[in-house]
């Protein structure tokens, strides 16, 4: 039986996930699953197979993490959970060039003599498209640009002769052609990491801080902070105005603060799960001598969480004794 490679890999890596001493019973029943499934499935596409080998890698986790382990237990776990932004990270690293903006802006050799160089269009001020080929015409007959590179359809970074500013490139280029902007590199990049930074760094040195005086609770932080992280790359390799992405990311900002609170006081500070399974204490206003609740109980059987919503609210955390 020949399989597609997509679906002979979802195979290979469920076989691997597998305990190893029932691997072999494993994958002679999922052989015979395939073998039932395409015998009975005339002409599947690929795209069907694919996602019936999907069942495999889900059986592969539940076996390797226990009977009745399912999907919805598998986002829910810590560490999992980061993988979402991870995966996003690396998507924003190949669509960008490996962050090629930040990258520049940051380490790049000589920063200063880079630049931006855009056309716009007569009596309309849009920005128009600049071909490689006229690029490499405009660089031959400059005497203050040694190179561009094409960023898409609209822009190209230049680099600057030694010496030379962007605007002493403006002031040559405009002279054949007026219509052409030369903008610092530094400009277009340096800024929005000025803007968009410090809240980032505040929030980096919150979850130090958090760190050093909590070190299990501070992962309610680490998934925020991997979303912003996201957020904060993806603004800086975009052209739009700084002005405009700051408030929506200072207000992300404080949302992911918020969510940090919120998660912390739901997380067993042992084991980071979830804690569940609330159950009423006390009486309230009606017993003075009893104090009045809600306990949440760590599924793990770590401890208890006792939280009050009177007048002074409270929260005390009880450990258990295996």
């Amino acid at each position: 039986m020949t399989l597609p490679p997509e679906s002979a890999l979802l195979l290979s890596a469920a076989e691997a996930l597998v305990p190893e001493e029932r691997r072999a019973d494993w994958r002679r029943e999922w052989h015979a699953e395939l073998w039932w499934w395409l015998s009975s499935t005339p002409d599947p596409s690929r795209l069907a197979l694919a996602r019936h080998s999907w069942g495999a890698v889900i059986d592969a986790f539940q076996l390797r993490a226990g009977e009745g382990f399912g999907g919805s237990d598998l986002l829910a776990r810590p560490l999992l959970r980061l993988a979402a932004p991870a995966v996003l990270l690396a998507l924003l690293a190949v669509v960008s060039g490996g962050f090629r903006h930040t990258r520049y802006a940051l380490f790049g050799r000589a920063p200063r003599q880079l630049a931006i160089l855009t056309e716009t269009a007569p009596f309309m001020g849009r920005m128009m498209p600049v071909s490689p080929a006229r690029l490499a015409q405009t660089v031959a007959r400059s005497r203050t640009l040694e190179s561009a590179t094409p960023i898409d359809r609209l822009r190209a970074v230049v680099r600057l002769r030694p010496g030379v500013t962007a605007a002493q490139a403006q002031n040559e280029l405009r002279r054949s052609n007026g219509l052409l902007n030369v903008t610092p590199y530094a400009t277009k990049i340096a800024y929005p990491i000025a803007v968009l930074g410090p809240p980032f760094l505040a929030l980096v040195l919150l979850a130090l801080m958090d760190w050093l005086f909590s070190p299990r609770a501070a992962f309610c932080l680490a998934h925020p902070l991997a979303w912003l992280a996201v957020a904060l790359l993806a603004a800086l390799e975009s052209p739009v105005n700084p002005a405009a992405l700051f408030v929506p990311y200072l207000a992300a900002s404080f949302l992911a603060l918020d969510y940090c609170r919120r998660d912390r006081r739901e997380r067993c500070p042992v084991c980071l799960e979830r804690l569940g399974q609330p159950v009423r204490i006390g009486v309230g206003p009606r017993g003075p001598f009893e104090p009045a609740g809600t306990e949440v109980l760590c599924p793990q059987g770590h401890g208890v969480l006792f939280t009050t919503r009177e007048t002074e609210p409270e929260s005390r955390w009880t450990p258990l004794v295996a």
